[in-house]
């Protein structure tokens, strides 16, 4: 019962009682609803009858008229999306979390556009998705450690924004992910032993950034490893030497025989 739903709903905490004719706990539901209000709001919207016929317009001045935060009330619609390619676009703004409300997504990606901000931690809920691609951007900010909880994930590529801080562990609860970039950012810190615990990994961008070490061994742990790039950061000479033993200690575990690693231009000196 679509009635019975949106009375139930947590946006309109303020009301006693859902009001059909109130525009205010309208506008509360198309900002603030969860998509199976939206669901529920939809199903009242669809008949072809006048009464249905007045509640869209009243629905469509909410949307045009009222100045809600973020009236995303449209990707109730899309519930069903399993892929969202809107790359190469010139898109602006920050990353909206509400996209995280589409559960279904196994595919979102973003690459080069203008977008600015932070990334969405709500991003961390869309368990399903398998490719998250959000490089050539502008964004900026930390990078969200929710981004661990996507345990299907295989892809996940942040290059080429201006993320700051340093690399999640979370990160290493990806067992699926088989492509890691991170270059042309701003991070800092160390390399997280956590991320050895990828086990499906095969490539590692991490280039372009201000990393300055290891945090224990990681790189003995990757079986399935490829490709790691790691130039044009702050390594240490200590560091750039337990990259290439780690390597050189794990290289009969290779699946694929030694991967390809670069590791110029940091800032090591010479080996004593």
């Amino acid at each position: 019962d679509p009635l019975a739903t949106l009375a139930r709903s947590r946006a309109l905490w303020n009301f006693a009682r859902f009001d059909l004719e109130n525009d205010e706990a309208l506008a509360q539901i198309v900002d603030r609803g969860s998509l199976e209000d939206w669901r529920a709001l939809y199903a009242l919207l669809a008949p072809d009858t006048a009464a249905a016929q007045r509640l869209r317009a009243r629905v469509e001045r909410i949307l045009y008229r009222v100045p809600t935060a973020h009236p995303w009330f449209w990707l109730a619609d899309l519930a069903s999306l399993d892929a969202l390619d809107l790359s190469v676009n010139r898109l602006t703004g920050a990353i909206p979390p509400e996209l995280a409300r589409l559960g279904n997504l196994t595919l979102l990606d973003l690459f080069h556009n203008e977008l600015t901000g932070a990334i969405p931690s709500e991003l961390g809920s869309m368990v399903r998705l398998v490719l998250l691609e959000l490089s050539h951007n502008d964004l900026s900010g930390t990078i969200p450690p929710e981004l661990g909880n996507l345990s299907a994930l295989r892809f996940l590529s942040l290059g080429l924004n201006q993320l700051s801080g340093s690399i999640p562990s979370a990160l290493g609860r990806l067992s699926n992910l088989t492509v890691l970039m991170l270059p042309g950012n701003e991070l800092t810190g160390t390399i997280p032993r956590e991320l050895g615990a990828c086990s499906s990994l095969e490539v590692l961008q991490l280039h372009g950034n201000h990393l300055t070490g290891l945090d224990g061994r990681p790189f003995e742990s990757f079986a399935a490893i490829r490709e790691i790039r790691l130039e044009d950061n702050g390594l240490s000479s200590a560091a750039v030497d337990a990259v290439v033993d780690q390597i050189w200690v794990a290289r009969s575990r290779f699946r694929f025989g030694s991967p390809a690693l670069q590791i110029a231009r940091n800032n090591a000196s010479p080996s004593k």
